[in-house]
């Protein structure tokens, strides 16, 4: 039987629609970030379609959701396909939530076509894969592949902005995980394991203490060895440096990127890359009227950029926007 012919375009339509009102946000996207009361609600309501289907739940120890639909051979390797159903704060309302409902509508296609596999079918949505709550994104799924081992209590601290405290309106870990876990209580059966794991952080060493932590991350990693940590002013550091580098990553203060250009641009390979952040500037570079000093800073830097004829530069419009150069 040919189950593509069972795949149910209204059905599909109507989940996503059900889906983008949690979180939904006045200009049509939505703000469904990981661990948050409107992410629980999304994996539970994804969990009230399964278990109306027949289907399996299951969680993992980093609260990854399964959603199981069995083959003839229960020992049998699972096939799986999915995404993520978090978001950042100004997410699109399909993003990542279509890969997620597009393999359940695969599941319910093979069911609705009576279709049986030998193998079990599987939809996954991953845990924190937008990283906009907790450091590093792509959380659930790097655990899930080994790539990062889990240790609660590392885990248990990642704090966002505000704060996981449930007087703020946001579910703690255990609090999130026991809502799942309501519809998803036989974890086991899975077979997954829950190892311990090492965190990188996001935010570069700028004193004693940062640069003694990030060197313990690095230890942990193995790659202490790799990296030279420096500690100091950033353009000054890297004057002080030889050589050509892969990739060149600007984030300082917003009055410095121009002085930060001139100095990293000549010590970019070519077919290296040099990266900016926050060059949007929550849009106060298109306004006339914000000409405070972080703000002219960056301008510059744009104008700048742009005009070098050895890069080729682009800006994505990801959260405060990030430049990208190729040097050329």
């Amino acid at each position: 039987m040919n189950a593509a012919k069972s795949v149910n375009e209204q059905r599909l339509w109507q989940r996503h629609a059900d889906m983008a009102k949690l979180g939904g946000t006045p200009r049509g996207g939505v703000n469904r970030q990981a661990l948050s009361p409107e992410d629980a609600a999304a994996r539970n309501q994804l969990a009230g379609w399964a278990k109306a289907r027949g289907f399996t739940l299951f969680t993992d120890a980093i609260g990854n959701l399964f959603v199981r639909r069995d083959g003839t051979d229960p020992t049998a390797a699972p096939v799986m396909s999915g995404s993520h159903m978090d978001s950042q704060p100004t997410g699109g309302r399909f993003d990542g939530m279509y890969g997620v409902l597009a393999a359940f509508e695969a599941l319910e296609a093979l069911e609705d076509a009576g279709v049986k596999t030998r193998r079990p079918v599987m939809a996954v949505a991953w845990t924190n894969e937008e990283g906009s709550r907790f450091q590093p994104g792509a959380m659930g799924s790097a655990v899930f592949a080994g790539t990062y081992k889990l240790a609660p209590d590392q885990f248990k601290q990642q704090l966002d902005a505000k704060g996981l405290k449930p007087i703020s309106g946001h579910f703690s870990y255990e609090q999130f995980r026991d809502k799942v876990e309501d519809v998803a209580r036989d974890a086991k059966a899975l077979g997954l394991q829950y190892v311990g794991c090492a965190w990188i952080p996001h935010q570069a060493a700028f004193d004693e203490k940062n640069a003694r932590e990030a060197s313990g991350y690095l230890e942990r990693l193995g790659l202490r060895d790799r990296v030279d940590v420096k500690v100091g002013e950033a353009v000054e550091l890297l004057e002080s440096t030889t050589g050509e580098f892969d990739v060149v990553f600007v984030d300082i203060d917003k009055d410095g990127y121009p002085r930060a250009l001139e100095a990293a641009a000549p010590r970019v390979r070519k077919g290296g890359f040099l990266l900016a952040d926050n060059v949007l500037w929550s849009g106060k570079v298109v306004d006339p009227a914000n000409e405070d000093k972080a703000t002219q800073g960056i301008r510059e830097f744009n104008r700048r950029l742009f005009a070098r004829p050895d890069f080729r530069s682009v800006i994505v419009p990801l959260r405060d926007g990030v430049a990208i150069a190729r040097k050329v």
